[in-house]
């Protein structure tokens, strides 16, 4: 080979070498970096409709009525699994209803698919419904079970709410209600857990059991060591300050608000709606 032709082979040798290694490197890098995962929607106002994969887990299938508290989207949950649905679902053993502390709910729901699930609470029968939240501040669970309609007592409604400590299953009854009892009168559909703070109870009266009430609910709040209520009214913004051992609120007040056809907006288009209005009222924890 010519001298010229020998420099000329050389010099193209030196430039397709750093070539070849860039692309080396390129591909080597390509086949080892890791895909990035899209992330999980945190719903703050409802449940995901579509599943996670169910991973393997020793968890056992849940007995009947058995609450399971967990979290779902890094949010409290609770599971249960009714007699009926034990009935309808026999060969799906996991199956059962979650629901989060706004409740909003899904059933079928697997078990399995909750984090950190726990047994805490077992019912003796079917609650007609439930609710709970877990306390801000003691971390225990407050679970609101209604019995509604019982065979020897049509119409008549039963709740009993129960404070929970999720590590030792310890259980004992803080409240309950009776609509036979005319306990807060105008108001015969229970209560709903609204908030908890350092075993300070947030309940919103209802004034019927499971039917559409647009009314204003009553707030009530319960101190769960001592019994002792104190009922706020028609009130919004209720806020349990721990550290002050007070709670805060503002007064509703309505307001006319254009609406399209519905079932609460009058002949005229509008239709009344109470919005927490004016200064905020601070009173003692009772």
């Amino acid at each position: 080979m010519s001298l010229p032709k020998y420099l000329i082979t050389i010099t193209l040798i030196c430039l397709l070498l750093p070539a070849c290694t860039t692309l080396e490197v390129g591909v080597e890098a390509q086949a080892t970096a890791t895909p990035s995962l899209p992330r999980a929607t945190n719903t703050a106002t409802a449940l995901p409709v579509t599943p996670t994969p169910v991973l393997a887990t020793p968890i056992p299938a849940p007995e009947v009525n058995q609450f399971y508290l967990g979290t779902l989207l890094g949010q409290p949950v609770l599971f249960v699994r009714t007699s009926g649905q034990q009935s309808a679902l026999a060969s799906e053993p996991y199956l059962g209803m979650v629901m989060d502390e706004k409740g909003y709910g899904q059933s079928p729901y697997d078990l399995r698919q909750m984090d950190y699930a726990q047994p805490v609470f077992l019912s003796t029968s079917d609650p007609s419904s439930f609710s709970f939240q877990v306390d801000t501040v003691t971390r225990r669970l407050y679970l609101s079970l209604f019995y509604y309609n019982l065979a020897d007592r049509p119409g008549y409604l039963r709740e009993s709410i129960f404070e929970v400590d999720s590590k030792t299953s310890a259980q004992r009854q803080v409240w309950s209600y009776e609509s036979d009892q005319d306990q807060y009168p105008g108001y015969q559909g229970g209560a709903l857990i609204k908030e908890a703070a350092d075993g300070c109870l947030v309940l919103e009266l209802l004034p019927c059991f499971a039917c559409d009430a647009y009314e204003p609910r009553p707030a009530l709040i319960v101190n769960t060591a001592t019994g002792a209520e104190r009922l706020l009214g028609l009130v919004g913004d209720v806020r349990l300050k721990v550290s002050e051992k007070v709670v805060e609120y503002r007064r509703l007040e309505p307001t006319r608000q254009k609406c399209d056809p519905n079932p609460i907006c009058d002949a005229d288009g509008y239709m009344t709606i109470y919005e927490p209005a004016g200064e905020v009222i601070s009173a003692p924890m009772p």
